[in-house]
């Protein structure tokens, strides 16, 4: 084979390697994305049980989601 056969070789390892990166960083992101929910759940099961919500009836309940599609 001549030199461009190795270069390929070479081309195809480092694309290799750039994908196994990629892969182990979007792993760590679930990881991390799993993590935060389970503390946004952990927050609320708190919040629940200490009495820090509010309850909503139908009006004030289409008043929230109003309030929240203002904000966009």
């Amino acid at each position: 084979m001549n030199g461009k056969a190795e270069v390929v070789v070479h081309e195809a390892q480092a694309f290799q390697q750039m994908i196994d990166q990629l892969q182990r960083l979007e792993e760590e992101l679930q990881k991390l994305k799993l993590e935060a929910l389970r503390s946004q759940i952990d927050i609320g099961i708190k919040q629940l049980e200490s009495g820090q919500y509010t309850e909503y009836n139908d009006e004030s309940l289409s008043a929230f989601f109003a309030n929240i599609k203002a904000r966009g």
